[in-house]
């Protein structure tokens, strides 16, 4: 007997769809479903939104790829995989919410219209370009994320405001956004490679006393980054050690840093084209000064 139009399944894995799927559908997965395959439900344009059961523990690489008339979408705290692209190019896509511990990468890639993110503190790993070219104007990393890819959040053009919580600021995590704002927590000890390079709208910069490094290109080109104050307390001194090659490379309108006198090394052309200084005080602490360093600066 042949099955009726509708989710197919083998076992406890929901595998794709049979037949004409009427415009608009919304997808209930059955209650006891463990997994959903690859590519289940590529392009399927005709989805306008899927629900997930407490029992799902694995969603498949480009289950929802192209899924462009989903509007939303809630993962479950039970799900532990989460294949590459799983919802990539959804571009109907408004709002997320992720209770599970990983996001895999490239999880909503080009969801261009996706402006509201809620990351609950159960996850624990966000993959490459997770939200890569969509939509969001804020976002908040909770302090549970140990685990990051590169390129998070980058080119999102539309992302004003950032809260960081967690131990680090992953490579390019906010390169080429629109970020005008951004907190960084007295947890942070890394600042990545190329993390906020090129971000146009960022005007100042306050970096907490727990920060150890910053790596090469962290601020580089970022045009109008004026100000950039390193968190110093007699109860909890900086511990930053060294500044990157090209850290803050061509950030033509800075006027001010402060370097603290735990800082050891600054790298190669860290301060390269940074025509606006008004003045830089090094201390005593800094034993190496890389090639360039502060050429075209002071």
């Amino acid at each position: 007997m042949s099955q009726e139009d509708g989710p197919i399944y083998l076992g406890k894995s929901l595998i794709g769809y049979k037949g004409q799927m009427p415009d608009g559908s919304h997808i209930t997965v059955d209650d006891g479903t463990v997994s959903i395959a690859d590519g289940a439900f590529r392009n399927s344009t005709a989805i306008a939104g899927v629900s997930f059961p407490s029992t799902l523990r694995q969603i498949g690489k480009e289950a929802f790829y192209g899924c462009s008339s989903v509007k939303n979408v809630e993962i479950p705290a039970s799900v532990v995989s989460i294949g590459d692209d799983a919802f990539s190019y959804c571009s109907g896509m408004t709002s997320a919410i992720v209770s599970c511990a990983n996001i895999g990468n490239r999880m909503f890639e080009y969801c261009e219209n996706l402006g509201e993110i809620e990351v609950s503190s159960m996850v624990e790993s966000i993959g490459d370009e997770a939200f890569a070219y969509t939509g969001l104007t804020n976002v908040s990393v909770p302090s549970s994320v140990n685990n990051l890819g590169i390129n998070i959040f980058v080119m999102c053009v539309n992302l004003t405001t950032a809260e960081i919580n967690c131990h680090a600021i992953g490579q390019g995590m906010f390169s080429g956004s629109a970020l005008k704002s951004v907190s960084i927590s007295d947890k942070t000890e890394i600042i990545g490679s190329g993390s906020f390079e090129m971000c146009d709208n960022l005007s100042f910069v306050s970096i907490p006393s727990s920060v150890r490094t910053i790596e090469e290109e962290a601020f580089a080109y970022c045009k109008n980054l004026e100000y950039v104050s390193i968190a110093y307390e007699e109860t909890s001194p900086s511990v930053l050690e060294s500044i990157g090659e090209s850290a803050f490379r061509e950030c033509k309108n800075l006027k001010l840093i402060n370097i603290p006198n735990s800082v050891k090394s600054i790298g190669n052309m860290a301060f390269y084209g940074c025509y606006a200084f008004e003045r830089v005080e090094l201390p005593s602490s800094v034993m190496d000064i890389g090639f360039r360093a502060f050429i075209y600066s002071i």
